[in-house]
């Protein structure tokens, strides 16, 4: 556990997102008229809230 906690310290700053995934995420829930969005596997939940900050309701697990 001491070597998870220790990676988990910097993990958030080593696991930005991707300014081109990002756009690619942004395309999708527009050609569908989605608001809600399930980010499974969110991790830091940085493309989720990317999304949030378009409008779109986020679950992220």
């Amino acid at each position: 556990m001491a070597l998870y906690d220790a990676i988990g310290k910097t993990y958030v700053q080593t696991r930005r997102s991707d300014p081109r995934t990002a756009t690619k995420l942004l395309e999708i829930p527009q050609s569908s008229q989605a608001y809600k969005i399930a980010d499974i596997g969110a991790g830091t939940a940085s493309y989720a809230l990317i999304l949030a900050e378009y409008g779109y309701r986020i679950l992220a697990v």
